[in-house]
């Protein structure tokens, strides 16, 4: 039975393996990123001012959903009456943490290898995340500090996939499962709004219990499945190992060579990619962190509906993600260059978006148009991490791809932390159709912007700074030339 199946499990090639258990890792990390979002909800009691008039930009008539909250706001009892610039606060408190660990994490990956790194670090964040409701309970600080820490551990989890993921897949696959890796950002979501309002109907405290051991159990996963390398791999196919490292550009000692920090920083093409996608995360964490209660509080949709209609959107997202990763290959085979591929998606990612926040102020309170705007703008948002410039690190710096993908992921996960409290700012006390325009005009000037950058500055050729092993390769023709000549002096000495 044994030998039965370890056969069926050879027959899967490992590369699959290895990506299906990051995609499921990806899920846990957004269960506990996103899931929190969305059981504040049904934590904490509704502002009041959300029925107030502010020159006819009040919240829109609760009367006109079925899934109506006010009646069940009245009979429902909430644990905690914090005001909405004390929410910002939970909310930003995850990114504060998150970002600060995002090059941590890429270089620690780089040192330690990426198998410890994210199993470590989900599976602690998973045991915290359980405890929450313990902390909600005991002050508002721990509960605080506690999304700190879940951010930390869920930190390092980014940017140690693109150094794995360098290392198992071929630069021809890289587009195409970038995307489906990246499209699990969106299940995630969709699991974690959706999910999560079920479960925080019936008690809130069932979100952090069942995320919590989700990924305690994702970690002990990792660590037994879970390789580093295809060298590492202890049952992998020799063609599936020749396959996979026949045209490797890495170098396998990498993390023995410094980081050309200076290099690096004033890399223009690198920071045309990183403020794309920070333009773009703006948008993303005002939906992630923000949907659910302009759900609740300006459409007026209960709690469970709250939840699974701030999941739809992301179901279009998952689709953007996946289509437009196999639409850029497509395009590519077709002689497009990469380049040209990163230009046009971002530009959807940036335009796209843009446009649907702007239609949703002049629609009113037709909630019908204003949710199917919010699809549609994921759907362009999401073509980012499939078609778009995402993998572009891979381009310019692959031996420093945990590093890079730490620089970039630290800048653009600094937005979870500017919208929250934007958002916080903006519609404390003062939850009103007009405030929360101001909200998405902001957001509209930042997914656009960036893009100018890119147009001009981006590139998908590897920057001088990459270029370790030739570099190497010099200096060792060099002191091998020394010596022979010392050695034919010598001999020349009488």
């Amino acid at each position: 039975m044994k030998a039965v199946s370890g056969g069926c499990l050879r027959r899967v090639p490992a590369r699959f393996v290895v990506l299906s258990i990051l995609c499921l890792g990806t899920i846990c990390q957004y269960n506990i990123k996103v899931g929190f979002s969305v059981a504040i909800v049904a934590m904490v009691q509704p502002s009041n001012s959300s029925e107030v008039s502010a020159g006819g930009e009040q919240a829109c008539p609760g009367a006109a959903t079925p899934g109506n909250s006010s009646s069940d706001d009245e009979h429902k009892r909430y644990d905690f009456a914090w005001d909405e610039s004390l929410q910002g606060v939970l909310l930003s408190a995850f990114y504060y943490g998150y970002v600060a660990t995002q090059l941590l994490g890429g270089r620690l990956s780089e040192m330690l290898g990426t198998k410890r790194v994210i199993g470590g670090g989900i599976g602690l964040a998973g045991a915290l995340f359980a405890l929450s409701p313990v902390m909600a309970r005991w002050h508002v600080g721990a509960l605080v500090a506690a999304r700190v820490g879940h951010g930390m551990l869920c930190g390092v989890f980014f940017p140690s996939l693109q150094g794995i993921f360098s290392k198992w897949f071929p630069r021809e696959e890289h587009q195409t499962f970038s995307g489906v890796l990246n499209s699990f950002m969106y299940i995630g979501t969709i699991t974690a709004m959706g999910v999560t309002g079920v479960l925080a109907a019936a008690a809130w405290e069932l979100v952090f219990y069942v995320y919590g051991a989700l990924a305690i159990a994702w970690s002990a996963l990792c660590f037994l499945l879970l390789h580093d390398s295809p060298e590492q791999h202890p049952s992998i196919s020799p063609a599936e190992r020749h396959y996979i490292l026949k045209d490797s550009a890495r170098e396998t000692s990498k993390a023995s060579h410094p980081v050309p920090w200076c290099a690096i920083l004033s890399s223009a093409p690198l920071w045309a990619t990183i403020l794309s996608q920070t333009g773009g995360n703006f948008i993303s964490y005002t939906f992630l962190s923000e949907l659910p209660t302009y759900m609740k509080n300006i459409l007026k949709f209960n709690i469970s509906d709250s939840g699974v209609v701030s999941a739809l959107p992301y179901v279009s997202a998952w689709l953007g993600c996946v289509g437009s990763g196999y639409l850029s290959q497509l395009l590519q085979r077709r002689g497009w260059s990469r380049l040209a591929c990163y230009r046009v998606f971002n530009g959807i990612n940036a335009i796209g978006p843009a446009v649907c926040l702007l239609a949703i102020t002049f629609v009113g309170c037709q909630t019908t148009a204003i949710v199917l705007l919010l699809v549609v703008a994921n759907l362009f948002y999401a073509t980012f991490y499939g078609g778009g410039s995402v993998a572009n690190a891979l381009d310019l710096g692959i031996n420093f791809t945990g590093t890079l993908y730490g620089m970039n992921l630290t800048v653009a996960n600094s937005m979870g932390i500017v919208t929250a409290l934007v958002a916080g700012a903006l519609t404390n006390n003062n939850q009103t159709r007009g405030q929360w325009e101001k909200v998405f005009y902001i957001a509209i000037a930042f997914s656009v912007a960036p893009y100018l950058m890119f147009l001009f500055c981006g590139s998908t050729e590897e920057q001088p700074w990459n270029k370790i092993k030739e570099k190497d390769d010099e200096n060792q023709n060099a002191t091998t030339a020394d010596k022979k000549t010392e050695n034919e002096q010598q001999k020349s000495t009488p």
